[in-house]
C-alpha cells in the first residue's frame, strides 16, 4: 500500500479544514474634515487596519500607518497629507477572516 493509502487506513493523515475568506474591501470616506474607515463585517478584534497613501488615484500606494481593528477608525491624528490619495484595507484576525482585504476606493484628502 502506499504512503496514503496506510494513513487512511490507520486514522491518520492531515485533516482538511475549510479555509478562512479575506476580510471584505473597508469603507474610507471624508465626514466632516475626518477621514474615516469603517466597516460592516462584525467584530475582528484582533485584527488590524491598515491605511495607504499614493500620490495618484490609480498608481503605486505605500502603507503609511496601522492600528488595532476598529469600527470605525478614525485616521485624521496621522495627519493626512494634502494632495494625497488614500485607501484602507483590514488584515483578519484569523477567527471569521483571515489575510489582507481588498483596498477600499481611494479618496482624495484636499
Amino acid at each position: 500500500m502506499g504512503r496514503w493509502a496506510t494513513s487512511r487506513r490507520r486514522g491518520g493523515g492531515p485533516e482538511q479544514v475549510a479555509a478562512l475568506p479575506l476580510p471584505p474591501a473597508p469603507n474610507l470616506e471624508i465626514f466632516e474634515e475626518a477621514l474615516i474607515q469603517s466597516t460592516s463585517n462584525g467584530d475582528e478584534t484582533g485584527g488590524s487596519c491598515i491605511l495607504y497613501e499614493g500620490l495618484d488615484q490609480f498608481g503605486e500606494f505605500a502603507a503609511v500607518a496601522s492600528s488595532p481593528w476598529a469600527s470605525p477608525t478614525d485616521w485624521t491624528g496621522l495627519p493626512p497629507v494634502e494632495g494625497r490619495w488614500y485607501r484602507a484595507t483590514e488584515f483578519g484576525n484569523g477567527v471569521l477572516f483571515a489575510g489582507e482585504s481588498p483596498p477600499s476606493f481611494s479618496v482624495f484628502w484636499p
